[in-house]
């Protein structure tokens, strides 16, 4: 989706680009001309890129009637994934029926991209497309949709035979529950969410849906926090770090700082940064024991969040810290009160020079 995106924002701007530089304005009549007539495809190119930025409706039909053409079709899907309106939307669902392979996979695409709830009924319809890349695209443009329709046209899949299709399904699904997170929809997120991890489907999936699932629990999501961040299994502890950093509220702070305490050396400092990360006061307490109690490299990482997040109130664990006997951490300490945040720093320093 990322590589297809850059494509398109790369092919608008050629257009416009081409625009700006022409001897007379574009017209979309002018294109339409073109596209339909005898010329060859690479004639036509350029042209149906255009329409892009100058389609309306008008251009529609004859950018449909490429949807078929195995040289033109994905040129083609370029401008009616741009063009507002019903209109772009039935002429791509109009063309499904006709495609199949490569060409209906790229339609379906299209159809994701412009989240058309309408499509709902035909995109459920392909799910059991004997062809798995067709039903995984359908199941991927449902995920975009993101409707309860879409949802439950989606849903059986976790169990379907083919592997691809309940890989395709599960993504999807968390995409769904991210979208009903978002809206306000947390219960329905986390049954959803639960709904992937059961299932027969690829770890990453699982790994997608256990994020998804701690986020929608909000404060009660804490415990399966700290639960990751005590795992051994590496994808499951770097899920932990990542969530330690989105995961809002005071529990998930407390999880994360339990967590710190309890660790080996080596991951005490990782978590240090993920709690510092999280920019809530309550994590400063255990930013300031670290540098006030921590050895070597863990020292320096929190005189060094205290350089960024720190106020009034660090200067003495830094002044303690600028004189210890460990020089690298004496000049990250005296480097940090030399540039430590707040009001009343400059005071402070100058009323304890006797």
């Amino acid at each position: 989706p990322i590589t297809y995106s850059l494509l398109f924002i790369g092919l608008a701007l050629g257009a416009f680009a081409s625009a700006c530089f022409a001897d007379e304005p574009v017209k979309e009549d002018d294109l339409i001309k073109i596209i339909t007539s005898d010329a060859p495809p690479q004639d036509k190119a350029i042209p149906i890129k255009q329409l892009t930025i100058y389609g309306t409706d008008k251009c529609v039909p004859a950018l449909a009637a490429l949807l078929t053409d195995k040289d033109l079709s994905s040129w083609a899907r370029i401008p009616l994934e741009a063009i507002p309106g019903k209109a772009a939307d039935d002429a791509l669902r109009g063309a499904l029926p006709k495609l199949k392979g490569r060409l209906l996979i790229g339609v379906v695409n299209s159809l994701g991209v412009r989240k058309c709830a309408a499509a709902t009924g035909e995109l459920a319809g392909l799910l059991k497309n004997a062809d798995s890349g067709v039903a995984c695209a359908a199941a991927a443009a449902l995920g975009q949709i993101a409707t309860p329709e879409a949802v439950k046209a989606i849903e059986p899949c976790l169990s379907a035979g083919d592997a691809d299709v309940r890989s395709a399904a599960g993504e999807a699904l968390v995409i769904c529950a991210l979208k009903a997170l978002a809206d306000g929809k947390a219960d329905e997120a986390a049954r959803i969410c639960e709904a992937v991890r059961k299932a027969d489907v690829p770890r990453q999936r699982v790994i997608e849906a256990t994020r998804g699932l701690v986020l929608a629990r909000g404060d009660a999501g804490a415990p399966m926090l700290a639960e990751l961040l005590k795992s051994t299994d590496r994808h499951m502890y770097g899920l932990g770090l990542r969530l330690a950093r989105e995961l809002p509220g005071p529990a998930a702070t407390d999880a994360v700082v339990a967590a710190m305490k309890a660790a080996d050396p080596q991951k005490q400092g990782v978590l240090l940064l993920a709690l510092a990360d999280r920019n809530d006061p309550k994590a400063m307490p255990a930013v300031l024991e670290a540098v006030k109690t921590a050895a070597g490299p863990m020292r320096v990482t929190a005189i060094g969040i205290l350089e960024k997040t720190g106020d009034v109130s660090c200067v003495p664990a830094l002044l303690d810290a600028a004189v210890a006997d460990d020089e690298e951490v004496a000049k990250a300490a005296a480097l940090a009160l030399a540039r430590l945040p707040g009001k009343g720093v400059n005071a402070d320093i100058a009323a304890r020079l006797d």
